[in-house]
């Protein structure tokens, strides 16, 4: 099911340029948004869905019932003995949102030291603040849906990804023959932290705030704030004739710190060759095909 509001601010910018050897090039955005979740409780199931719940309703059980505790109609535990949801008292009873703040930032730079040799630093940080809030209070809307304890939930944090990327480039051509080269190191941090709270009492809560629990012992609180990071070194070469005949060999070294300090680096090789059928001076395509080629790949891992 979707949400049943759901409103998103974005703003983007970027801007690039090049003087002599040397390119560049900045991207930033933003986003803002608010969702408006649909109603669900903490401790009652509303079984096949909101819509599924409306549909399968009975359909004697009131929407409204101002001697129900909450003001909204339910099923009768002895006559009925249904488990039927009042979807309508549901929503407007129980508070539940999520909030998102997005920030992303990119920037880099290519020079070039001599010609066809490059070197390209790019860095980029991408965070998120959010908060995940639910509130319910007391309620009775009949068989099942009987709630005898408000409940309040909230949740904030943040988490956010660095990442900074250098690597050098070199083209070399002689004849029909091409080779690019690629070599880079990369650094990528990931961090997550968030804390949340919980209420829980017989009582009213005349505001949803955690200040207005009168019960000191109705409260709960828990945290956690993580750091990962991951480092690795890389290396490619293509090799191209005349756009016939095409070979890339690959292999990169990733070491990462979630994986113990004996068991933190593993190594990941590949190799691909292809043969551009198509273009071979003693191959006529039919016009229904524009391309043909032959392809393999090997990949290790260790």
């Amino acid at each position: 099911m979707g949400p049943q509001a759901y409103n998103r601010y974005t703003l983007n910018s970027g801007v690039q340029g090049k003087k002599g050897r040397f390119a560049w090039g900045v991207k930033a955005a933003y986003t803002q948004s608010h969702k408006g979740n649909y109603g669900a409780t903490n401790g009652h199931a509303v079984f096949g869905g909101t819509v599924t719940s409306m549909l399968t309703a009975i359909p004697t059980m009131p929407v409204y019932d101002s001697g129900r505790l909450g003001g909204y109609g339910g099923s009768d535990a002895v006559k009925n003995r249904a488990i039927s949801a009042n979807v309508v008292g549901i929503n407007k009873l129980v508070n539940d949102y999520s909030n998102r703040n997005r920030m992303f930032g990119n920037a880099w730079g290519e020079l070039e030291i001599v010609k066809n040799l490059k070197y390209k630093l790019n860095v980029s940080y991408d965070r998120t603040d959010y908060k995940n809030f639910h509130f319910e209070p007391r309620f009775d809307m009949g068989y099942y849906y009987l709630n005898t304890q408000y409940y309040m939930y909230e949740q904030d944090g943040h988490n956010s990804t660095g990442l900074v990327e250098n690597t050098l480039t070199y083209q070399l051509k002689a004849g029909k023959h091409k080779v690019d080269f690629l070599a880079g190191m990369t650094y990528q941090e990931d961090k997550n932290e968030w804390i949340a709270a919980t209420a829980q009492d017989t009582t009213d809560l005349p505001y949803q705030t955690f200040g207005a629990v009168s019960n000191p012992s109705a409260k709960g609180v828990t945290s956690w704030k993580g750091t990962a990071t991951l480092f690795s070194l890389l290396g490619r070469v293509n090799y191209n004739y005349e756009d016939r005949y095409l070979l890339t060999a690959n292999f990169r070294r990733d070491g990462s710190s979630r994986f113990s300090p004996y068991h933190r680096y593993g190594n990941f090789a590949g190799f691909a060759a292809a043969w551009n059928i198509g273009n071979e001076k003693f191959m006529h395509l039919p016009e229904l095909i524009s391309s043909l080629k032959l392809e393999g790949r090997v990949r290790r891992a260790g």
